[in-house]
């Protein structure tokens, strides 16, 4: 079986073509919501910015056996509603580690509160969860460019 090394959520990323050498951008453990932004209604979400990415390194559990893997990533909004959800292949074939991307355009904004970020892998007929974080999604009061700060 696969191992899940590790999780990052960030903005963006960038891969360079050379070195294949990965730069991380504006990593997320929390995000602020401006005030203007309306709530969404009960029970519902609301598209907000930034678009983000979920980046994943996995490896091989033994280097000398090929495999390909079925993957999931969930995101729960704070009353344990599933928003967000993709399943995505890990391909160990051909090496020993290689990288999932997984990149949402918004975020589900449905209130402030920790959404919860999972990462499962599939084995047989089931899932199984690898890690779980944690992102903090609050309110923020926003002000114009040329006010002075406070």
């Amino acid at each position: 079986m696969a191992r899940l090394e590790w999780t990052v959520v960030a903005q963006s990323y960038v891969v360079d073509r050379e070195s294949n050498s990965l730069s991380i951008l504006n990593v997320l453990d929390e995000l602020n919501i401006p005030n203007e932004v309306p709530d969404p209604p009960p029970g519902q979400q609301i598209a907000v910015g930034p678009a983000f990415s979920v980046i994943q390194n996995w490896s091989r559990t033994n280097s000398g056996i090929p495999e390909r893997i079925s993957g999931r990533f969930q995101l729960f909004r704070p009353d344990g509603i599933v928003v967000a959800g993709v399943e995505f292949l890990v391909d160990l074939a051909s090496a020993n580690h290689a990288r999932s991307m997984i990149n949402l355009p918004f975020f589900p904004f449905s209130g402030i509160g920790n959404y919860r970020m999972t990462v499962d892998l599939k084995v047989g007929d089931d899932w199984q969860k690898l890690t779980e974080q944690v992102l903090a999604v609050k309110r923020v009061e926003t002000r114009p460019p040329d006010a002075p700060p406070t």
